[in-house]
């Protein structure tokens, strides 16, 4: 399943530009349309789409937990 899901985030990043989150990373994203992936736990991530990538990441700290931002890039739409 790990390897399954690695491939997915391999290939999104390649079409789509993911790179590794920062903090400038989120600044430069957090207004904007963006895709984000979250490590939730160890080899546990969840995935999403926001234009309010503040608020979006509030509710996950809240409900999730979650440890870091993996990923984060600007969604093509």
């Amino acid at each position: 399943m790990v390897d399954y899901c690695q491939q997915n985030i391999d290939l999104y990043q390649s079409q789509h530009c993911l790179k590794p989150a920062n903090l400038a990373e989120y600044n430069k994203y957090k207004d904007k349309d963006c895709v984000y992936i979250l490590n939730v736990q160890d080899d546990i991530y969840k995935y999403g789409q926001s234009h309010r990538l503040n608020n979006r990441l509030g509710q996950h700290k809240k409900n999730l937990d979650y440890i870091s931002i993996a990923k984060i890039g600007r969604a093509h739409v």
